[in-house]
């Protein structure tokens, strides 16, 4: 599973529940055997491809702030863009 922060162990984990289409998860399976990988890692994976840098990454990369600094800036950001998803 690339990631900047390393391989497994390198961030804490959080637990969640997802649905996904019955082709999709075949997908996500094949993959995983293909690779070696969890199912777990290869969405993970998918899902930083797609999404691209976190927040808090482009945050701490370009401000060099402490990592709560960095989370509580980062909270603000989401919940002023879903006020702006919200109104428009």
């Amino acid at each position: 599973m690339p990631s900047r922060a390393g391989k497994l162990g390198g961030m804490p984990k959080s637990a969640a529940t997802i649905k996904l289409d019955d082709d999709v998860l075949d997908a996500v399976r094949v993959e995983a055997a293909r690779s070696g990988r969890s199912e777990d890692q290869v969405v993970e994976a998918a899902v930083r491809r797609y999404v691209g840098p976190s927040v808090l990454d482009r945050l701490r990369e370009r401000n060099r702030l402490a990592d709560d600094e960095a989370m509580k800036i980062a909270i603000e950001e989401v919940a002023a863009h879903r006020r702006e998803r919200r109104s428009g």
